[in-house]
This record gives C-alpha cells, structure tokens and sequence, in this order.
C-alpha cells in the first residue's frame, strides 16, 4: 500500500512541476526542467554523499540551506525551487521516482514512447535507426532509443516499445522447442 501511496505521491508532484514549468514557458521549459530534474535524480541515486548529506538530521538546516541556494545557480529556478519544496515537505527521498514520473509525463506531452532493444552485444546505430523508424511507423509516436547489452541473450533481441515487450531472444525460441519437444513425447509415451 506504502509504495502505492508513494507512486501517486511522484506522480502528483512530477505532474506540478512540469504543469508550472508549461504555464511559465511552454512544453520547451517543460521539458529543460524534466532534464534538469532528471540529472538530479541521476546524480542522487549515483552519489551515496548527496543522499546521506541532504537526508541526514545530523547535518545542519543552515548547511543544507547554502546547498539548496547553490542549486539556484545551476538549475532553472522553478526546479531549485521544486527540490526545495520536497524538502521542506519532508519528501526529498521521492525525487528519483518524481523523475521517473516527469520523464513519462513528458513523453505522453511529446507523442514518445520509449523504445528498450536488449541484445547480447551492442548494436550499431544504423541497425537503431531502422528500429526507430519502425516503432515510429507503427506507434505514430516518436521512439526513444536505448540499447541495453545483456550477453545473457546470447543472440536475438528483447524489444520493448512501452509496456509491451516482443521477444525474440535465441534463448526463449529454444525455450519454446524444448517444450515443444516434451510435449510431443508426453502425447507418444501417454
């Protein structure tokens, strides 16, 4: 129930920021502050310091002060202010998942979709290209690419456009005639 509570809570707040940040600038300052949130979020989950020095009540409010007033330098206002604002609400812990949640707003407000090709070794960007061409096709939606490396495939992809996954992996089509195979012998032997 917790991490329900929490998804509505991210979501809630990804939802202000990007909709201050339209009403102040349009999508384009929509999506400069999706970005500028996004290296935060990236930077909190990467950086046990960051985490430990903001969350931490050993760590004076003055101190913490300064480094909030420092994000005012190198962050849109509207995003320095945002954090600032998760702070005092006792909330800062969420930023990763409001992130999260701002990236996928914005990629409802954009027409993307999120485009993730598995495969066991990198694959070349003109072969990325083609993909993207084809979920672009498909979807009417503009795809954004990422290529994971996961030697565990073998050979063959995973590709998932949203929520929806094709598999084409070597290793589940050999899934597939193994059982296939046992089928065909239980029905011989029985």
């Amino acid at each position: 129930m917790a991490a329900t509570s929490q998804f509505a809570g991210s979501r809630a707040y990804a939802q202000a920021l990007l909709d201050a940040a339209e009403a102040a600038g349009g999508l384009e300052a929509a999506r400069e502050a999706g970005a500028a949130l996004g290296a935060v979020a990236a930077a909190w989950r990467a950086d046990r310091r960051m985490r430990s020095f903001f969350l931490a009540a050993t760590v004076a409010a003055q101190s913490k002060r300064e480094a909030y007033d420092r994000f005012r330098t190198t962050l849109p206002l509207l995003v320095a202010n945002f954090i600032s604002l998760l702070a005092r609400k006792g909330r800062l812990e969420l930023l990763p998942k409001v992130a999260d949640q701002a990236e996928q707003l914005l990629d409802e407000r954009l027409g993307r979709v999120p485009v993730t090709v598995s495969t066991a070794l990198p694959m070349a960007a003109e072969h990325m290209a083609r993909w993207g061409k084809l979920v672009e096709k498909a979807t009417g939606k503009q795809p954004v690419l990422k290529n994971v490396v996961n030697p565990a495939l073998v050979a063959g992809a995973l590709i998932r456009v949203g929520d929806w996954l094709a598999d084409g992996s070597v290793q589940t089509k050999l899934a597939r005639l193994y059982d296939k195979i046992v089928e065909q012998a239980t029905r011989s032997t029985g």
